[in-house]
């Protein structure tokens, strides 16, 4: 019991840590890729600051959940409200770690190296959801993070998903998606699935193997339509240079919550088909 206990508290802070820094990610890279300013801006410069009064946040107002509840929500400098998604994102990757890891560890018999695998592909899709919810955007610099990862833990034996499955599920997954979309196009004459979608299925594929992309693609459209109807959004979108300001889903969470269990019951010896 007090093992146990361990474990979970341990993941847990550890957890927060990470979403402390995925916060970083997830506010940073579309900033950096869409601010055409001559300022350098990328993850590491420049130090944490408020964006509303640019005062760097201190050491002591940068602890996770906690200094969130301590200032109140606000600046200390500015009294600017804090936006309350970084503590929440804080405690979901907190919580995701400890109950994922205590799950894997304690109870599946799990090698540390499996579990940190399936953490890292957890906090990769997160940001990536979250991004795609705020921008309709699916960095590149993250998607292919996550493909070359894949490959690389095919290529030491740590996934369920053999090297030779994962590159020829990756180029075919690619081929026949990009047909689909472009037949699509012609007969609608505007896009179904974005070609950021179409990266982040690949690279997915990396690590749930060719054969579980149908089971994604099921489950993503399912989850999918239930987002259109709670949680759709509004943006500037067209083809062939006419642009309509219509309704969209951000497909990216609905594929990302897809993959992840899908490749969480695969990595612990589950069937999903």
């Amino acid at each position: 019991m007090y093992i146990e206990s361990g474990i979970f508290i341990f993941l847990l802070l550890t957890g927060m840590c990470v979403g402390s820094f995925l916060n970083v990610v997830i506010y940073r890279i579309p900033k950096s890729l869409m601010d055409s300013g001559d300022e350098i801006f990328n993850i590491a410069w420049p130090p944490s600051h408020c964006t509303k009064c640019d005062n760097k946040i201190l050491k002591r107002d940068n602890i996770p959940v906690i200094s969130f509840f301590l200032l109140k929500g606000k600046c200390r400098f500015c009294g600017s409200v804090i936006s309350s998604r970084y503590p929440l994102i804080e405690f979901i990757t907190g919580i995701s770690f400890s109950i994922i890891g205590l799950w894997m560890i304690v109870y599946l018999k799990q090698e540390p190296i499996e579990v940190i695998s399936v953490l890292f592909l957890f906090s990769v899709l997160l940001c990536l959801a979250v991004i795609d919810l705020d921008h309709l955007l699916l960095p590149d610099c993250l998607v292919f993070t996550l493909l070359w990862t894949g490959l690389l833990i095919s290529c030491l034996e740590l996934s369920p998903v053999s090297l030779q499955d994962a590159v020829i599920g990756i180029c075919g997954v690619w081929i026949i998606l990009s047909m689909i979309v472009q037949i699509f196009i012609l007969i609608r004459k505007k896009e179904g699935l974005g070609a950021g979608d179409i990266k982040l299925i690949c690279a997915l594929t990396a690590w749930i193997g060719w054969h579980n992309v149908p089971v994604l693609l099921v489950f993503s459209a399912i989850i999918g339509g239930v987002m259109f109807i709670n949680v759709k959004r509004r943006f500037d979108c067209g083809y062939d240079g006419s642009i309509k300001n219509c309704h969209v889903i951000p497909f990216g969470p609905a594929i990302s919550i897809s993959g992840f269990v899908i490749y969480l019951f695969i990595a612990n010896g589950y069937d999903v088909l």
